[in-house]
């Protein structure tokens, strides 16, 4: 006859995974989640094997399951790239430019924004269409 303990191995497992899921939500490292998961992934094994001892298979289960998410899950949950902000994600845009002074400005989305001198060619004019073609020193360049 098994002892309690036992009899409720599964839900020891379980409650290791519900203890590394409070561990995950307080430091957001998804270390935390791969180890909830693999006790969960545990209790799983130890429900459909019936395996009710302490026996090295559940711990090698624990532990393969445990590296395995350890190292796939930052890398999947984590954002790969780099998404432009700011001018750069007008890169591409079209823009008419503008007289400022001795300067040529752009109206990019309400915003208006000096032209990098670096760019400026005698064919410029007002109202001229142009693209945005880069940032350089915090200014967009225009092509």
């Amino acid at each position: 006859m098994e002892t309690t303990v036992l009899a409720n191995l599964p839900y020891f497992w379980a409650a290791v995974g519900v203890l590394f899921l409070i561990v995950e939500v307080t430091t957001g490292t998804f270390y935390g989640l791969a180890v909830a998961l693999a006790a969960f992934v545990t209790a799983t094994y130890v429900l459909v094997t019936g395996d009710r001892s302490w026996a090295l298979p559940q711990f090698l289960v624990f532990f393969g399951a445990s590296l395995v998410l350890c190292v796939a899950l930052p890398n999947l949950m984590t954002h790969k790239g780099h998404a432009p902000v700011g001018l750069e994600a007008t890169v591409g845009r079209p823009a008419k430019l503008r007289k400022a002074g001795e300067h040529w400005k752009i109206d990019l989305d309400g915003v208006q924004y000096l032209v990098h001198d670096d760019c400026v060619r005698p064919d410029f004019s007002e109202g001229k269409s142009v693209k945005v073609s880069g940032v350089k020193d915090g200014l967009p360049t225009v092509g």
